[in-house]
């Protein structure tokens, strides 16, 4: 009778130390979680606003600012070749936090944190709590997406929405006859297409996962078949803009050099801004723990293996296929692919532990320390163009009745200037620009000139033909060039020069 009441005793007090002991793991989780979104959050927030909007940037910023909202949901302009819905949402950004630096390079922050909070939870989901932190740890610190989580671009917020729709993918296929999950996939889906062209990648990349696994089932087909009609049909309204961009030179940026652009464009899911002495040792360390992980969960969940693995192979290689037709294709693009990659990486990395206990932490480490590498790297020597110092030297130095002439060969247009000169810390009051199209005489030059005692010349073609033969000879003989600053950039460089009357 004492043993049987002991041991009611001693079941009675166990219960509540199971269910403390419960609630103390799932307490440390979260803590480890947010610890480790802070450490994310650090690394994108330092040095955010070190370096100038590059005029890609300040492009895109400027369209989506200063376009009508109701005119974003179809935007199309020839300077730019993406759809409309990051200008909506920008747009709407932009006028909710202001267009400082930090406030529109925050938004891009914020997804890219988000996209790293929704991996972590397919990975505790559909693998494990251990693939899920160390996923986390490898997506906190991978520098393509710290890269584009800095950067006034669409890439941060598309990689957030195939994340997001690859889950409701797989979701949507666990249990195919429950019409509603169909249907915020395709709602899903239809956000891809009109976030980025690569969208269409992505939507075929899910097409492909869902008939291999259920092409026995003709219900499921018939839902998927619906489901991807459903998101064609909803591109529709935006497809006369599609052809504009498909059929002009615009959408021409990179040619297809052949193979060797895959693997460059897989070997920058693993790391960026690597050197290239260290390429060697990327590839000798993600490409093994990537195809140790797809080959261990084939093992245990060959669905789950095959989702991921297409997700992070597939719309590389298609997109690479299409640029045989149409030159478009550059490896860092693909932010999206990242998170399957390290996924799976992640397994690969964690199944090191039958080879020893501390195996896996070192494998983790120097994964980090690449990722180290190239955090200083992209640090030290990534630069854009340097809009932001052109128009503060201007600003520090002008005089009234300054004249800023934008030489703009080509009819491109300054939106890094203009961003700068109308919402940067030290816009220069009111000061004129001008420009002159692309075909220029000498009557245009001179008019410019007229009644001014200086001129700034900005340019970002120096030694272009259009400059030396119809600006630069045109300029009147009583000014001289009293100033000259050079502004190197890799995407163009910028001079400014300021011409002065004798």
């Amino acid at each position: 009778m004492l043993v049987n009441t002991k041991s009611a005793r001693v079941y009675v007090n166990a219960a509540p130390s199971a269910e403390s002991d419960k609630w103390l793991k799932i307490g440390l989780e979260i803590a480890l979680v947010l610890a480790l979104l802070a450490l994310a959050a650090g690394l994108r927030l330092w040095g955010l606003n070190d370096k100038s909007l590059s005029n890609d940037e300040a492009m895109d910023l400027r369209l989506a600012y200063e376009t009508h909202f109701k005119d974003t949901l179809l935007f199309f302009n020839p300077y730019t070749i993406h759809p409309p819905l990051y200008f909506s949402t920008m747009h709407v950004w932009s006028h909710l936090f202001g267009m400082s630096e930090l406030a529109v390079r925050s938004f891009s922050v914020v997804m890219s944190l988000a996209t790293l909070a929704l991996t972590y939870v397919i990975g505790r989901r559909w693998l494990s709590w251990s693939a899920a932190l160390v996923s986390l740890i490898l997506l906190s610190s991978s520098p393509l997406l710290l890269f584009w989580s800095q950067s006034i671009r669409p890439y941060a917020w598309f990689t957030f929405l195939v994340t997001l729709s690859m889950g409701l993918a797989y979701f949507a296929q666990e249990k195919p006859y429950q019409n509603w999950r169909w249907v915020i996939y395709g709602l899903s889906g239809s956000s891809l297409i009109y976030a980025h062209y690569m969208g269409f990648h992505l939507v075929f990349c899910q097409v492909v996962f869902l008939a291999l696994v259920s092409y026995k089932d003709r219900q499921a087909l018939l839902r998927i078949g619906l489901t991807v009609l459903g998101i064609g049909i909803s591109f529709l309204p935006y497809f006369g803009n599609f052809l504009k961009h498909t059929n002009g030179r615009s959408a021409v940026y990179y040619s297809n050099k052949g193979p060797e652009q895959l693997l460059e464009a897989w070997q920058d899911l693993g790391t960026f801004f690597i050197t290239n002495g260290l390429l060697w040792i990327c590839g000798a360390v993600f490409a093994p723990l990537f195809i140790l992980g797809l080959r261990e969960l084939w093992q245990s969940k060959p669905r789950l293996a095959l989702w991921l693995g297409l997700w992070a192979m597939l719309p590389i290689a298609t997109s690479w296929l299409s640029s045989l037709l149409q030159p478009n294709f550059k490896g860092y693009y693909f932010a999206c692919c990242v998170p399957p990659f390290l996924l799976l990486a992640a397994v690969g990395l964690w199944s090191l532990r039958k080879q020893g206990r501390f195996v896996p932490y070192l494998a983790l480490g120097l994964v980090l320390s690449l990722s180290v590498v190239a955090h200083l790297n992209y640090r030290q020597n990534y630069q854009t163009q340097e809009m932001r110092g052109v128009v503060n030297y201007i600003a520090d130095n002008r005089q009234n009745n300054d004249l800023i002439f934008l030489a703009n060969p080509y009819g491109y247009l300054f939106w890094g200037f203009d961003y700068y000169y109308d919402y940067g810390l030290k816009t220069p009051g009111n000061l004129d620009r001008q420009w002159l199209p692309d075909v220029a005489n000498r009557q245009q030059v001179i008019d410019l000139f007229k009644n001014r005692e200086r001129v700034w010349l900005v340019t970002s073609y120096d030694g272009d033909p259009w400059l030396d033969k119809q600006i630069i000879p045109n300029i009147p003989s009583e000014f001289k060039s009293t100033f000259y600053k050079y502004y190197p950039g890799p995407q163009g460089d910028i001079a400014l020069s300021l011409y002065e009357k004798k």
